[in-house]
């Protein structure tokens, strides 16, 4: 299914919308802005919260077309910039399909199948911009019932990294918030190939009811057999519980000028770590 046909599936009209209760949401959301603000930022850089929010698709009606039965819901985070959802179930049948689409239907993560899940007891969609998410699932009418789809956690971010508008005037962080010290590396076509290694680090799980992120670099090992290593600050993942650590790639302007918003669809989930913090150069791998 493409994007035009989720798009036929409008907001509203088969959907139940779910609001995400986020208790003393206001005191939480100005802790995470005063760290934000805060300069030097001591470990890694608040973006968000993240909040308790269950949902199972079991327990949804359903419609059926044809061939396929479709599920939908809609969660909303008033005055979210950025949404992700951790699923401590995602089991999909063979041949089921699911999508995340937002409100403006302008950013789709799917079509995801069961082959692209690594880790299905703990999966977690990418950040997505806006206050509203779309979930679609969809399954042949002779699987109809087989997916396991189990929702824990929602994020709410207060950092734009879409480019997408909605991001405060006095940013720090997010696009359009680069210190005057940074420099667009497109503008640098000698090291186009260190730029491909370089990730944005996504961290939902971490620290009690706080989203972060920070970065990193791919490097070679000795072994010379292309198994990824990603060098990082100690303090981006301070606690090693890195089967959540989420790590986008090529998050960087597509060109030299004007800057642009850089392309969120590279994600990859889950590490685990090959030593300690380095505690004279705070580094880890």
């Amino acid at each position: 299914m493409d994007k035009e046909k989720i798009n036929e599936f409008d907001f509203g009209i088969r959907s139940k919308t779910l609001n995400v209760v986020i208790p003393d949401k206001e005191g939480k959301l100005m802790e995470v802005e005063e760290r934000l603000s805060a300069m030097p930022i001591e470990g890694p850089v608040p973006i968000g919260i993240v909040a308790k929010f269950i949902v199972d698709f079991n327990s949804l009606s359903e419609n059926c077309f044809g061939n396929y039965c479709y599920k939908e819901l809609i969660i909303q985070s008033e005055n979210s910039k950025s949404m992700g959802i951790v699923f401590d179930s995602f089991y999909l049948s063979e041949n089921a399909e699911f999508y995340i689409v937002n409100e403006e239907a302008h950013y789709l993560q799917g079509p995801i199948r069961a082959e692209y899940v690594s880790s299905p007891d703990k999966f977690i969609s990418a950040l997505m911009p806006g206050d509203k998410l779309k979930l679609l699932l969809v399954e042949p009418v002779d699987e109809r019932g087989k997916s396991s789809i189990k929702g824990s956690k929602v994020s709410h971010g207060i950092v734009d990294f879409h480019g997408a508008g909605i991001a405060r005037e006095d940013c720090n962080f997010g696009f359009n918030c680069s210190a005057e010290c940074n420099n667009n590396v497109n503008c640098f076509s000698d090291y186009q190939t260190e730029a491909n290694a370089v990730c944005l680090i996504v961290d939902m799980e971490s620290g009690p009811n706080i989203m972060y992120y920070g970065s990193g670099s791919l490097i070679n090992n000795g072994k010379q057999d292309f198994e990824p290593i990603i060098l990082t600050s100690g303090h981006t993942a301070p606690n090693l519980y890195l089967d959540h650590l989420q790590f986008v790639f090529h998050y960087r302007s597509p060109q030299c000028s004007p800057n642009t918003e850089g392309p969120l669809s590279i994600w990859v989930q889950g590490a685990q770590t090959l030593g300690n913090t380095v505690a004279e150069t705070d580094l880890n791998c």
